[in-house]
């Protein structure tokens, strides 16, 4: 097997540059199915780690090369499916509180469920409430939220779905409740 010359970059070679392409669309591809668009992300990402590398893996013979490569893929890949998972939990979540909160507006629509939201709602730090009436009052994006607070957008999609579990463990155990136990 050919290795690579101790010098150069990975991604130096033209022809060593497609069998990596091949290499970890496959890789990406065995995890997510044959989802083209986002396998051609993943193989992106992995252009990228190499890039990063790049000396590191001089001398590495190409066998081995190839192993790294579908394996680093597939963990992409994984690290991908992951994400989108929390996407949609995190998404799911944000429709049901948007639809309670709608609901609170509702004066027909106000009961137990309602007073022990609002309960919840009112024991969370001034901070946490400005997220929660951000997002779901006045409608914000995460990037929106960020800006005003000064944060990455990343930061404050975590802040607000520590926000979320922490009332949805207030309301699960009644701590929603106030001291009348209402």
């Amino acid at each position: 097997m050919q290795s690579l010359k101790e010098n150069s970059n990975v991604l130096d070679d033209a022809k060593l540059v497609e069998k990596i392409y091949v290499w970890a669309r496959e890789g990406a591809r065995q995890v997510l199915r044959g989802r083209s668009p986002e396998a051609e992300d993943v193989v992106q990402q992995l252009c990228v780690r190499l890039l990063e590398k790049g000396k590191q893996l001089a001398g590495i013979d190409e066998t081995a090369l190839q192993g790294y490569v579908r394996v680093a893929a597939r963990h992409l890949a994984l690290n991908f499916v992951r994400a989108e998972g929390v996407r949609q939990r995190f998404s799911s979540e944000q429709k049901l509180i948007q639809k309670g909160a709608a609901r609170l507006d509702e004066p027909s629509e106000r009961g137990e469920e309602s007073d022990a939201l609002r309960s919840a709602i009112s024991r969370l730090d001034e901070d946490e409430q400005a997220l929660i009436v951000m997002k779901f009052v006045e409608g914000k994006t995460s990037a929106e939220m960020a800006a005003k607070l000064g944060i990455t957008e990343g930061a404050a999609r975590t802040r607000l779905y520590r926000i979320i579990s922490k009332l949805r463990d207030f309301l699960s155990s009644g701590a929603g409740c106030d001291e009348n136990g209402s």
